[in-house]
């Protein structure tokens, strides 16, 4: 056991903790479990308490940046074999990849009878290859989170933040706060259990994010706010879904970017949004309301 400001490196990752404890492997021996007695011990497990901060950097081969992930949470547990790992809340993680310049685009859900209203994308940071940029997010979360670090898959617990937006360089955030100042491409969502997979495209190195939101969704961007028991956004499939559960209907409220200048509300079983072509459909539509501006 290390306590009190410990400092350590696992591959890729700077890991910091008030107190650290590292299991080592065992080997099979005529039946019986005894250490590994090879020469470099080799880590089974790693645990971390009262505190933990970890850092993660990802670069090309030209040595540019492709990924800065950051995890902050209260414990955690890793193995090192697998890749498994578990955070004790509450913890943030924040997350800054290199995609494609078109994806996960403003979404602004149209009105019934009417289609998107196109976008004007984040500029690209110019020190990024051509056509892509680097997108943000970070998510908040009270209880735990679940994930495999190969895998690139992680699950919030219990009062799950997400914010989602392009930003221009590897040093800036977004502020949840201040809604005035998000592109049109950031998104808020809110609920009790998000889960959230990454995955790499080699060719063009950069990672695309699909994202399930249960309990309780509460999504917002600039110029709409969306209510529903469950949310799916798949990156790969240019496909937003907000629905609802056969119980509650899915709502979607428009509005200019400013609070309390609600222009519609909608009610429906299911909206889907594929962002990228401008096109939107909804299902089971159970009522709309229109409001002055």
């Amino acid at each position: 056991m290390f306590e009190r400001g410990v400092e350590a490196r696992l591959s890729t990752q700077n890991l910091k903790t008030d107190r650290l404890q590292v299991v080592f492997a065992e080997k099979q021996t005529g039946g019986v479990q005894v250490p590994n007695s090879s020469t470099q011990p080799e880590i089974a497990r790693v645990e971390c308490f009262d505190g933990v901060q970890i850092e993660s950097r990802t670069t090309a081969p030209d040595g540019n940046p492709i990924a800065l992930d950051r995890v902050q949470a209260r414990t955690l547990m890793l193995d090192q074999k697998t890749g498994d790992f578990v955070a004790e809340g509450p913890g943030e993680v924040t997350s800054l990849r290199l995609g494609a310049a078109g994806s996960m685009p403003g979404m602004t859900p149209p009105q019934p009878g009417q289609q998107f209203v196109p976008q004007q994308p984040v500029a690209a940071n110019p020190n990024s290859p051509a056509g892509t940029k680097i997108n943000y997010l970070q998510v908040r979360f009270q209880r735990q989170l679940v994930g495999n670090h190969p895998r690139r898959e992680m699950t919030f617990l219990n009062q799950v933040r997400t914010l989602y937006g392009p930003v221009p360089d590897w040093t800036s955030t977004i502020d949840p706060d201040r809604t005035d100042r998000w592109s049109q491409e950031t998104v808020r969502v809110d609920c009790e259990k998000m889960q959230i997979f990454s995955r790499s495209d080699v060719a063009s190195n950069t990672e695309t994010v699909d994202l399930i939101a249960e309990g309780n969704a509460l999504v917002e961007g600039t110029t709409f706010t969306a209510r529903a028991p469950r949310l799916t956004y798949a990156q790969s499939k240019d496909l937003l879904v907000i629905e609802g559960d056969g119980r509650t209907d899915a709502q979607l409220f428009h509005h200019k970017p400013r609070p309390g200048s609600v222009l519609s509300t909608t009610s429906a079983k299911r909206f889907m949004f594929w962002p990228s072509t401008n096109r939107a459909q909804i299902d089971g539509a159970s009522s709309a309301e229109l409001k002055p501006n």
